[in-house]
């Protein structure tokens, strides 16, 4: 049996903040939606660079399900999304500018709905998937969505808070497959799914 490596301390080292950049709050994407309440930010494979006395590249970022006031009843039909804001890194100050938005769609080429599905479902990649059974998401598939991973060939991959499902995306934003959890971390409720 070899000898396990020598543990070592690593001292932290003091961070600091070196810029700030904003969007106005009045900010539109590419659907006429206010852009806000993102979920997850990535930096673009590729797109780093070093520019002059900064740096610029792009973000590439994904929507939560929208807005929504649980206490007053109001939930917005969000289909999810993906946004590319450019950004550029100069001495402290970060410029964003939006570039470009596009929709995730589903296997069918439908919207999702960032609406809840309770205990409705739709079979879609050959898996039980969240789908509100009335009002105006009836028969889309629910995507609460929360992260996000990029590949290098523009393809990217999507986590989903309602059924714990990992979504994986075309270049376009058309959804190519679903990896779904083990049964024990899907939610139920009283013996059946309930997203």
């Amino acid at each position: 049996m070899s000898a396990l490596p020598a543990f070592r301390r690593v001292e932290p080292k003091p961070y600091r903040l070196i810029a700030l950049g904003r969007l106005p709050a009045a900010t539109r994407d590419a659907m006429g939606d206010t852009l806000g309440s993102l979920s997850a930010m990535a930096l673009e494979p590729g797109s780093w660079r070093a520019k002059g006395h900064g740096f610029s590249g792009v973000f590439v970022t994904l929507g939560d399900r929208g807005f929504n006031v649980p206490e007053e009843g109001k939930f917005s039909d969000y289909a999810t999304r993906v946004h590319r804001i450019a950004f550029e890194l100069k001495g402290t100050t970060l410029t964003l500018t939006p570039r470009a938005t596009r929709y995730v769609r589903d296997e069918k080429g439908g919207l999702t709905t960032g609406l809840d599905p309770g205990a409705g479902t739709t079979r879609q990649f050959e898996a039980l998937l969240p789908s509100p059974t009335k009002g105006t998401g009836a028969g889309r598939l629910s995507v609460d969505a929360e992260g996000l991973a990029l590949c290098a060939d523009k393809r990217f991959f999507i986590s989903d808070e309602f059924a714990a499902n990992i979504y994986a995306c075309a270049a376009d934003g058309r959804m190519t497959g679903v990896m779904t959890p083990p049964d024990a971390f899907v939610p139920s409720r009283k013996g059946a799914v309930s997203f």
